[in-house]
């Protein structure tokens, strides 16, 4: 009996493998009750007006599990290799400023997303930040340059030998120049987290250096000693640039902007994985108004979530505003958010990360109807104010 390729092909799958084909990917069985849609384009990046013009009715499909092999920050994204301009001597270089970017994996939900430690620096989020002490680096470098001249100075050595030495004396150089500068970097994250050299050494990853400030990167997943510290999301850094109404700095947003790489973690197979967006928990007053839900002591929050609201278009879901939903002034708002955290460093209003990207979008809804009953997220505008109605709480998480 002969085959070609594509009978050989049913003759294997009929014989071994039974009615289903094992995929070359990665997969895992979902929850059925997670049952999401593959072909709805994302849309949390886009302006509202172009989230609701995007309702092409998609296929089923499962979504991928966080047991799915995920990397981050591969690929040399980051350097190890830390040197100075040698040109210019190193006391008259330009201060080189290291802010610690410490970030953390949350696996609490199907789909992993980053997690990034801030300090409220006077109403400004930012890296917890220090001045590289230059003076270390002087006789390291006096070294290098004493070796270079000794060498000049040896004759009737082969060229190929004198190469080879001078190359061993500058890697070794090179060596305690890195040395030092993990050294400076250990010592900060020791001070600011709490933990040790030997967890700063097995979490370091590398560094991005933009514009004489050098961003050293530490995994901190499913460490302690962050408590002072608040958590930001990918969506807070590249779209709303603020937390809690407060401005994230500058020069982080620039650096993920120009850094396309660490803002997202991707699948093994090279598929990028959305990031969630940070929303507010509504709760409300049973007379058709929403107020977003705050703890009764923002030194001690309670991690728990409100029982479900009873809307009329959507049923029994939770309700969530993408901006905290004002009763007032702006100002007042904005100003009673900045005393609360010059004051506490931390916020009492319910902050979670939520996954969007195959809600369903609503640009106006007035009977239940239309509810596409397929879906468990929703996006919708009522009152002005953009919310989400979520079914399932297996699409976000408590930041």
């Amino acid at each position: 009996m002969s085959f070609n390729k594509a009978n050989l092909r049913d003759f294997i799958i009929k014989q071994f493998m039974g009615p289903q084909i094992a995929k070359n990917t990665i997969l895992k069985e979902a929850d059925s009750e997670l049952d999401t849609f593959s072909e709805i384009p994302k849309v949390d990046n886009l302006p509202l007006a172009e989230k609701l013009a995007v309702q092409d009715l998609p296929k089923v499909k499962k979504p991928a599990q966080t047991e799915d092999k995920y990397v981050y920050l591969e690929h040399d994204v980051l350097s190890k290799e830390f040197s100075f301009d040698r040109e210019t001597p190193i006391l008259q270089q330009k201060p080189h400023k290291i802010k610690l970017c410490l970030f953390s994996i949350n696996e609490t939900l199907p789909r992993p997303f980053l997690e990034f430690f801030f300090e409220n620096s006077n109403g400004v989020y930012q890296f917890p930040s220090i001045n590289l002490v230059m003076e270390p680096f002087l006789p390291i470098i006096k070294k290098e340059d004493d070796t270079k001249i000794n060498m000049t100075d040896i004759a009737i050595i082969p060229q190929n030998n004198e190469q080879v030495d001078q190359n061993v004396e500058n890697e070794q150089g090179d060596d305690e120049i890195d040395i030092e500068f993990f050294s400076q970097c250990s010592q900060f994250f020791q001070k600011t987290t709490g933990l040790s050299h030997d967890i700063a050494s097995q979490r370091y990853l590398g560094f991005i250096e933009k514009d004489d400030v050098i961003y050293v990167f530490f995994n901190c997943s499913k460490l302690e000693g962050f408590g002072k510290m608040n958590i930001g999301i990918i969506d807070e850094i590249l779209n709303k640039k603020k937390m809690y109404e407060l401005p994230i700095e500058q020069h982080v947003i620039d650096l993920f902007l120009s850094s396309p790489l660490i803002t997202h973690i991707y699948y093994q197979r090279g598929e990028e994985i959305p990031y969630p967006l940070s929303v507010n928990l509504c709760l409300s007053d049973g007379e058709g108004q929403y107020k977003n839900a705050y703890y009764s002591d923002p030194l001690k929050p309670v991690s728990i979530v409100n029982p479900k609201v009873e809307h009329p278009f959507f049923g029994s879901v939770y309700i969530f505003s993408s901006e905290p939903i004002i009763h007032g002034s702006t100002k007042g708002l904005i100003q009673g958010l900045s005393e609360t955290f010059t004051e506490t460093n931390s916020t009492p209003i319910k902050r979670f990360a939520l996954f969007t990207d195959s809600a369903k979008m609503y640009k106006e809804i007035t009977s239940a109807e239309q509810v596409d009953k397929r879906y468990i997220c929703y996006g919708f505008v009522e009152k002005s104010h953009e919310l989400w109605a979520v079914k399932q709480v297996k699409l976000f998480v408590e930041l």
